[in-house]
C-alpha cells in the first residue's frame, strides 16, 4: 500500500522520466503509452527508492533508458511502438557513449540495454532506423 507521500514522490520521478523522453520525441501519447504501463510504473518506484543512482543528476536519463528498454519486452506494447522505443534507446546509447567517463561509470546498465537493443534489431531483422517516424523534428 503507498503511502500519500510515497506516491507524490513517485508521481514526480515519474513526470522527470517523461519530461526526459518527451524532450527526445515530442510525442506525448508515445510517453504516456510507455510510462503509464502498470508493470512500468511499478519498476519506476523501485528504481526510485532503490536504484544506485536515484540521487544522480543524471537519474532520469538512465531511467529513460530503462523505460525504453522495458517497454520493449511489454507483450501488450505492438511493433511499431516497440521500433519506436528501439530507435530512442539507440539514441541515448549513443548519446550515453559521447561521454566515456558516464558510459564506464553506468556500464553494467549500459550493456544490458545493449544487449538487448542487439537482440531487438535481429528480431526486426529488415528494420530499418530510418523507417520508424517518432514524430519529432529532432529525428528529421
Amino acid at each position: 500500500m503507498f503511502s500519500l507521500v510515497r506516491y507524490l514522490k513517485l508521481r514526480m520521478f515519474i513526470a522527470k522520466v517523461q519530461a526526459e523522453i518527451m524532450a527526445q520525441c515530442g510525442n506525448q501519447e508515445l510517453v504516456n503509452k510507455i510510462c503509464q504501463y502498470p508493470e512500468i510504473i511499478e519498476q519506476l518506484d523501485v528504481i526510485r527508492r532503490t536504484s544506485y543512482y536515484r540521487k544522480d543528476k543524471n537519474a532520469p536519463f538512465l531511467t529513460a533508458c530503462y523505460v525504453l528498454g522495458s517497454a520493449l519486452d511489454v507483450y501488450y506494447f505492438d511493433d511499431d511502438l516497440k521500433k519506436k522505443c528501439l530507435y530512442l534507446l539507440i539514441s541515448r546509447l549513443n548519446k550515453a557513449r559521447e561521454n566515456p567517463h558516464f558510459s564506464l561509470r553506468h556500464v553494467h546498465i549500459f550493456s544490458d540495454l545493449e544487449e538487448k537493443a542487439d537482440s531487438y534489431i535481429e528480431k526486426y531483422d529488415s528494420f530499418s532506423l530510418k523507417e520508424v517516424k517518432v514524430s519529432s523534428p529532432h529525428f528529421s
